[in-house]
């Protein structure tokens, strides 16, 4: 009996010393976010406030994660929304985090000490998983500017953006980060649908067209001239949409090292042309699980349906066993038809 109460009671201490451990390890970047972060306010809510932190990464930690791409596990992908104009290459590296454990547990950790200073909502998300991606925006001949359009990332909590290329070592130039500033009352006021200059973007345009950046005082301009001239290709944000978006923005020239933290979801961003050269980054999100519930799946074998599951609120259906065979799997929310999947079971 002795011994049973003693195990037990071991265990007990080794789970309060690793909590310990965890805050420890928590409070040490806390500490290092307080001393060294630069808070941003946004105009009007304090919740699209932007924060910087100078060197986060030294320039040997840059090149590894620049190296990730090449890593086994690294693999490009593009899955930006097809209204949204970009121009980069995009690698999701989560794979390849037990080559630069070290570097990538850092990145994390700062990201939770910079939304324990400023924002506190990680806590309240139960289910938070990391999206990381190396992000390469490469200046190519004959091909438009590298460059994103205003933008939000879906679901992301929190957004970390670290600069991994030196621009004074003109390794590229241009490609300035910008963040929302303006209110939306003032938005509000020029997103007016039935404006004529409202009129929508196709996929074949570039942001290039339409703003013209001048990298010596950063107000990217509208040249309404070439606008006029593009009427017919149907430009996404009307004239005084770009004009207030482009004068009232934060704009900030990463240095090699820095990193930029902002609410992903809620905070408008977006990058200028990079002009020269080439510019890469490290981008983590920390995004929501989406729990979909009463989501059907119409199991089927040719035409025949073999079984109908709903999700629950946690997003999950009950367990069933099925025959080998080959099976299609339909998708349906609400009645409308989310997509479908062809299995195999052998």
């Amino acid at each position: 009996m002795p011994r049973k109460y003693k195990n037990r009671h071991r265990g007990k201490k080794k789970s309060t010393e690793i909590n310990k451990v965890i805050k420890k390890k928590l409070s040490k970047y806390t500490n290092y976010v307080n001393k060294n972060s630069i808070f941003h306010k946004h105009v009007e809510k304090l919740e699209l406030g932007v924060v910087i932190l100078p060197q986060l990464f030294d320039g040997i930690e840059c090149k590894i994660i620049e190296s990730t791409c090449k890593m086994q596990g690294a693999h490009i992908i593009n899955d930006r929304h097809d209204d949204l104009n970009f121009n980069h290459q995009v690698w999701r590296i989560e794979k390849t985090q037990n080559e630069w454990k070290e570097i990538y547990d850092k990145a994390i950790s700062t990201m939770e000490a910079v939304d324990t200073v400023y924002w506190k909502q990680l806590q309240n998300a139960n289910h938070v998983h990391p999206e990381v991606e190396f992000i390469k925006y490469q200046v190519q001949k004959n091909a438009p500017l590298p460059s994103i359009e205003p933008h939000v990332d879906n679901a992301s909590v929190i957004t970390m953006v670290a600069m991994l290329s030196d621009r004074s070592k003109n390794e590229y130039d241009g490609g300035i980060s910008c963040f929302e500033n303006y209110t939306q009352k003032e938005m509000s006021s020029v997103a007016n649908p039935n404006n004529k200059n409202n009129i929508r973007r196709n996929n074949n345009n570039n942001i290039n067209d339409i703003i013209n950046n001048d990298d010596d005082n950063h107000n990217n301009e509208l040249n309404k001239d070439d606008y006029g001239k593009r009427e017919k290709n149907k430009i996404k944000f009307s004239i005084e949409e770009l004009n207030m978006k482009s004068k009232k923005c934060r704009e900030y020239k990463l240095n090699i090292g820095d990193a930029v933290f902002f609410r992903g979801e809620l905070c408008e961003h977006w990058i200028t042309p990079v002009s020269s050269g080439k510019r890469c980054i490290l981008q983590i999100e920390l995004c929501k699980y989406k729990k979909l519930s009463n989501v059907k799946f119409t199991l089927k074998q040719s035409s025949d349906i073999i079984l109908e599951k709903y999700t629950n609120s946690n997003g999950y259906t009950d367990s069933f066993e099925i025959e080998n065979g080959n099976y299609i799997i339909d998708i349906n929310k609400n009645d409308i038809n989310i997509g479908n999947i062809k299995i195999n079971i052998s």
